[in-house]
This record gives C-alpha cells, sequence and structure tokens, in this order.
C-alpha cells in the first residue's frame, strides 16, 4: 500500500442480508490484493501489469518468448533451451499464483517448450514503438506470445503500407501480423426479471440505458482498510459505457431490473478520470487512457445483495452459482465464461492476454484508448456490458476473472476487463497522485 492510512474498496465474488504491449516500468498501485480475503493462501497481489510480470519471468528464463495454455498443458516459449532449475523455479511461482501450488506443479510436470524466434521483451518494445507510431484506427494491439509476434490490428489504410511504415520502425517483417480489425463494439443492448437479493448477471437499467434496453450487474464491492474489508456500505460494478458521461461522476442512478421507483438500487459514485501519457508512457501520444471499463454504484439502504455469487444458466434454469475466489491475469489458453442479461452463461477460451485497444470512448473530445484488456471466444451481444467473468481453476473452486464490456465486431470475440485492472483504475489521479479511497479486488 502506498499508505496505510488509505481506506479501499475490495469487489467481491455468497450470500448477504464483487497483454498490452507494456514498457517495463508501470506506476504501482496503491490498492493491493491479499491472500487474507478469499482465504487462498497461494494468491499473491501482480507486480504491474501482466505483462510486467511475464517480463519479469524472462529474467530468469533466457530468452524467453511468452506462455500459454493448449490442450491444458502449459508451453513455454524458448530460443529451443530447455529451463533450468531456477527457471522451473520462477515459472512455478508465477502459475502458483494463479492456479495453487499443487496444479502448478502438475502442469510443470507436463512443461512443453517451444521455439521463440523472438523474446517477448523485444515483442514488448516493438509493441511500444507501434503505439508511438500513431497509426489511425489501430483496435487491437497485442505482444502475441501464442504466434511469437507483434498482432497489429487497423481499421482503415493499406495493409502493405502500414506494414512498410512499421518495418521502417525496425521491426522485423516476421515479427508482425497486420490484419485489419473493427473496433470493440460495447455491447449495450435474458436475465430481465427482478431479483432480490441482486445476483451479478441480471439485468441492470441505469439514466443512460432508462427503461429502453439495460447492461448487466457486475460484482459486488466493499471498502476496505489496508486490504481488510470493512462492514459498512456495499458497491456494486457494472460497464462505465453504461453511464451517461464516460469517466465522469454526474447523477447516474442504477435499478434491477428497471428504474421504477420499487426497482431503484443504487447510485453512481466512482467513474475512473482517464490518463494521459504522462501517468504511464504505454500510453499514446494525444489520448486519454484507462486500465478498465468499469463504474461503481453504491447500493441504496435496505437493499439485499449476493457476494461471491453470480447467476448461472443451464437448460433454461437460473442458478446461484458461488464464486468464492478470484483470480488475474489469466494466461492465454485458459478457459473463461461468463453472464449476461441477453446470452446467459457462454464460455469459451482466453485468445489474448493483456492487449491494449482503441475505444469508441471519448473524453474531453479525444478517444479513450484502453490498456491491458482480455480478449475470449465466449459469445455475447448487446445488453451483456457489466457481465461477471469467471474462470475455472482445475482441482479449485470457481473464481472472478474480471467484468465483460464488448466484443470485436470482426470475431465476434469478447473482451474483458481484468479484475486487477479495475483495481488499478481506482488507485491513482491521472497527475499521479494516489486518490484518498480505492477499491481492492477480492475479499
Amino acid at each position: 500500500m502506498h499508505s496505510a492510512r488509505a481506506i479501499s474498496f475490495s469487489i467481491s465474488i455468497g450470500l448477504v442480508a464483487g497483454t498490452s504491449c507494456r514498457p517495463t516500468t508501470s506506476p504501482s498501485p496503491e490498492a493491493q490484493m491479499t491472500e487474507s480475503k478469499i482465504g487462498v493462501t497461494e494468491q499473491a497481489t501482480p507486480k504491474g501489469s501482466y505483462d510486467d510480470e511475464l517480463l519479469e519471468l524472462s529474467k530468469a528464463i533466457p530468452d524467453f518468448g511468452g506462455l500459454y495454455v493448449e490442450g491444458g498443458a502449459l508451453v513455454v516459449r524458448t530460443g529451443g533451451q530447455l529451463l533450468d532449475e531456477h527457471g522451473r523455479s520462477a515459472l512455478t511461482a508465477f502459475m502458483a499464483r494463479r492456479e495453487g501450488s499443487l496444479r502448478a506443479a502438475e502442469l510443470i510436470s507436463d512443461l512443453r517448450v517451444k521455439t521463440a524466434a523472438h523474446t517477448f521483451e523485444q515483442l514488448v518494445e516493438w509493441c511500444r514503438r507501434v503505439s508511438d507510431a500513431n497509426l489511425p484506427d489501430l483496435y487491437l494491439l497485442d505482444a502475441d506470445e501464442v504466434n511469437n509476434v507483434v498482432a497489429v490490428g487497423v481499421g482503415s489504410g493499406s495493409l502493405d503500407e502500414v506494414r512498410k511504415r512499421l518495418i521502417g520502425l525496425g521491426i522485423p517483417v516476421g515479427a508482425l501480423d497486420v490484419f485489419p480489425s473493427g473496433p470493440v463494439q460495447p455491447d449495450l443492448p435474458a436475465l430481465t426479471s427482478k431479483q432480490r437479493p441482486t445476483l451479478p448477471g441480471y439485468e441492470l437499467a441505469t439514466t443512460l440505458t432508462g427503461s429502453a434496453e439495460g447492461c448487466t450487474l457486475g460484482w459486488t464491492a466493499r471498502r476496505s482498510i489496508n486490504g481488510s474489508p470493512m462492514p459498512d456500505t456495499t458497491y456494486f460494478i457494472t460497464s462505465a459505457h453504461c453511464t451517461t458521461q464516460w469517466g465522469l461522476v454526474n447523477g447516474n442512478v442504477a435499478g434491477q431490473p428497471s428504474l421504477a421507483s420499487g426497482d431503484l438500487i443504487g447510485v453512481e459514485v466512482f467513474d475512473a478520470t482517464p490518463f494521459t501519457r504522462s501517468l504511464d508512457p504505454a500510453c499514446p501520444i494525444d489520448l486519454y487512457c484507462r486500465y478498465s471499463e468499469a463504474a461503481f454504484f453504491r447500493y441504496n439502504a435496505g437493499i439485499g445483495y449476493q457476494t461471491r455469487a453470480m447467476a448461472y444458466t443451464s437448460n433454461g434454469t437460473v442458478v446461484a452459482h458461488n464464486v468464492p475466489e478470484w483470480s488475474a491475469g489469466r494466461p492465454v489458453g485458459t478457459a473463461v465464461y461468463k453472464t449476461g442479461r441477453v446470452t446467459g452463461t457462454t464460455g469459451g477460451t482466453v485468445t489474448r492476454a493483456c492487449f491494449q485497444t482503441t475505444t469508441t470512448f471519448t473524453y474531453a473530445g479525444r478517444q479513450v484508448y484502453l490498456l491491458c484488456q482480455w480478449e475470449a471466444t465466449y459469445a455475447s451481444t448487446g445488453g451483456d456490458s457489466g457481465s461477471p467473468v469467471v474462470v475455472n481453476i482445475p482441482g479449485r473452486q470457481p473464481a472472478a476473472a474480471g467484468m465483460h464490456w464488448g466484443r470485436f465486431s470482426s470475431t465476434g470475440y469478447g473482451v474483458y476487463s481484468d479484475i486487477y485492472q479495475i483495481e488499478k483504475d481506482t488507485s491513482r489521479r491521472p497527475d499521479g497522485s494516489y486518490y484518498p479511497s480505492s477499491f481492492v479486488v477480492g475479499h
């Protein structure tokens, strides 16, 4: 924690009556995830972004090119050499933070090594050059650890011209995958009935959506001090684009499932102010950036809510699905699922970890750029924004992974903000100073 006196919040996931291409430096978040909040002794706080963790891992694995999950097995890319004892130890610690020590040991025992033509550090540096080039309509930028390339998705211009421009920046042609891409489409418009106590995954109406169409109620959240939850006011999240003004708090109210007087459940209290390159060098010049697409609402007094649970649909029925843990920074190939008010529960696998994307949102007249987002193959559609995203870890219980907010128009793949990135957005102001209170993920 930056300050021992800081008041913070935690996203919770039981019943109560919550790969961007990055430089090697990143802001240190004030709010930290702690093991005691959920009783998972092997879960630890990420240091910086997911890419920062991979860069740290590369110090222990020579010529490290990235890692991912394929067919249930862990794959590590290197220059061709096998991992020595130091490298295996570092990799085991990395996976234990996500899978637990027993599952991590299983993955390491069946580890597969594939050759990488480029190191992950090179991919991140080349991503930085692409970001600094200010390409028009750059909708996806990723250090692609599966294919060992820099993935560049653009919406306009000749692909050959874009490729030539990037080669001119010193990026090898064999390290580039340039392809056409559209923007992430926000899932504005089911689980549309009134649910009390409230349950993440059901329909949520806001001042913006009114009664015409809604978004989805996300994870609940609690204030905490130094990582310890406080038994007072409770909060919930949904997508920031479901409010009347992105990046600002201006009196939005929320109801479940409608804005009728008997359905009102909360009022917006936090929507992170976007920052510029002065706070994080990964932010492109002349754009505003954030780490997540979440906005926070405070529950009204007297509203019953469920925590550490979400709606789960199967064979035409809806049940409360317990989600007692959290798990940030999931590798490519991880199985995840989400529950949205329109499409219900749908599953898929992570296809991109910690990528960057230009959004259709604006703030103070500039486009907003989201850093370190996740892409997965689960199905979604309009109205699913705000959906809780969950990962199933073999041998352990379901864990909260993030919040769904959109899908790529070009592929239909879903996009979600990682649960740690949601926390990170609430820790620092655009000028670099710390908020007096913030949201800490998981309890």
